[in-house]
């Protein structure tokens, strides 16, 4: 049995038990034979398998070396052999091979010598773009969710776009006029005057104009329309706003100018405004026209 010869081994357990029925170790034995062999046939259907997957391999590192142009393999005679394919036998060794992998010369652009400096530069640069890629990304969705008047998720994508991106004006200048809305007015002067400083704009003097003013800070308010009709002589709102704080500051005529000139450039603006303000000349502000004063500040963009 120790050689493998298992059918004259049950011929020879069988004869024992014939023999003499009452003998334990031949009516056990028969049972650890059989539990060996199993053993042993699992044993060597297990390496066939095993060959049968390291040929595999074999052809598929050819196949990829042919694709890659790389060297020839220099693999034994047993791994080159063309033998017809036989089961494997217990205690035969199994074929190796030598895989020898030279790398490709390089081209005079591969063996260039790195620059840190520059690859550093670039790398800041393509994360740049990136960010102020995610960066606008972010403020559209802002825009969606303030038409859908949503401003709790507008003012979370701004945030995330100032995240990604500190210097993208748009995100400021759109937060700041949320801000402004919901009377939080020293964050929305935060985000106008960081706005200003990365990308001045006549929207956003307007904006913080408007602004100064909510907070009766009138002298900065009339600057910032001034810079902002500078900027945009077609901008309406700014005309309109310079001129109701003309009207309470009692200048009647500048702000019967600024309201007509605004009327001009945009039609949709009600033409009472400029009677209203042609009486107070005589009357002074009306409590007519300061509701118009506190109530303007939502005409036009900002």
């Amino acid at each position: 049995m120790e050689k493998g010869d298992w059918e004259r081994a049950f011929a020879d357990l069988n004869q024992a038990l014939t023999l003499d029925p009452t003998n334990a170790l031949a009516s056990e034995t028969p049972k650890t034979t059989v539990r060996l062999r199993s053993a042993y046939e699992q044993a060597v259907a297990s390496l066939n398998q095993f060959k049968q997957l390291f040929r595999r391999a074999a052809k598929d590192i050819d196949a990829a070396r042919h694709d890659l142009r790389l060297p020839e393999l220099q693999p034994t005679t047993e791994a080159r052999s063309t033998a017809p394919e036989q089961p494997i036998e217990v205690g035969v060794p199994l074929p190796t091979a030598t895989i020898e992998v030279t790398p490709p010369p390089s081209t005079p652009h591969e063996s260039r010598a790195p620059d840190p400096e520059k690859d550093s530069a670039l790398t800041e640069e393509e994360q740049s773009r990136r960010h102020r890629r995610q960066a606008v990304r972010h403020c559209r969705k802002g825009q969606i969710f303030l038409k859908e008047g949503d401003k709790n998720r507008a003012l979370a994508a701004y945030i995330a776009a100032i995240a990604v991106d500190p210097t993208c004006a748009e995100a400021y200048r759109e937060r700041g006029l949320i801000h402004r809305r919901a009377l939080r007015l020293d964050e929305a002067l935060d985000d106008f005057n960081r706005a200003i400083e990365l990308e001045p704009s006549a929207e956003i003097y307007y904006r913080r104009g408007v602004t100064y003013a909510k907070q009766r800070i009138f002298k900065l308010a009339v600057t910032d329309f001034d810079e902002a009709i500078e900027r945009d002589p077609n901008h309406a709102a700014a005309y309109l706003n310079r001129g109701l704080i003309s009207m309470v500051a009692g200048m009647f005529e500048k702000a019967v100018a600024d309201a007509e000139r605004a009327i001009e450039i945009d039609p949709s603006i009600d033409p009472g405004t400029v009677t209203a303000w042609r009486g107070s000349q005589q009357t002074g502000p009306t409590r007519s026209g300061s509701w118009r004063f506190r109530c303007s500040y939502c005409i036009g963009t900002g």
